[in-house]
């Protein structure tokens, strides 16, 4: 956990993504804390391995959701629903969406590798930050019961470095 945070540490200080080194942080240390959430597998009736993988919507449900269809994200269960769950569950107060892109290009790279050139390099759009901060806060808060303001010291440091620059 010291070598995690104080590399963290130093990235905060180094790169211009802070959300990204945030989210990196937070799934490495939730899986040393030993509250790593499944991204791989459905932790909802589905189980299978396979029901996470992406798969373009049935001819149905093209007309209001273009692409992919939607994940979801049950704190209470641990880990990310399939599109049929989440469906199933997503009038829960606890179960958040979570879009293909929060769950393939985001979460995973960042819980499965290390902070490298190739993870710095990826594009992530201010709303998918937003996305998947939502989503993590919220399993975090879950588990804490309690909510964590790590969030906010970020924006003050976002907005003290983009004022002194």
């Amino acid at each position: 956990m010291f070598d995690l945070l104080d590399q963290t540490l130093t990235w905060l200080c180094t790169d211009d993504d802070l959300d990204l080194v945030a989210r990196f942080y937070e799934q490495h240390l939730l899986g040393l804390a030993g509250f790593r959430p499944e991204l791989f597998a459905c932790v909802g009736e589905h189980g299978e391995e396979g029901s996470l993988r992406p798969r373009e919507p049935a001819a149905e449900d093209r007309s209001d959701r273009p692409g992919c269809l939607p994940y979801g994200f049950d704190p209470e269960h641990g880990g990310a629903l399939c599109p049929d769950c989440y469906e199933a569950r997503k009038r829960r107060p606890e179960v958040a969406a979570l879009s293909p892109n929060g769950l393939y290009t985001f979460l995973r790279d960042c819980q499965r590798g290390p902070y490298t050139t190739r993870l710095r390099q990826i594009h992530v759009s201010p709303t998918l930050h937003a996305e998947v901060e939502r989503v993590m806060q919220h399993y975090i808060s879950y588990h804490l019961e309690r909510s964590v303001s790590a969030g906010t010291f970020l924006r003050k440091l976002r907005r003290k470095g983009t004022t002194s620059r």
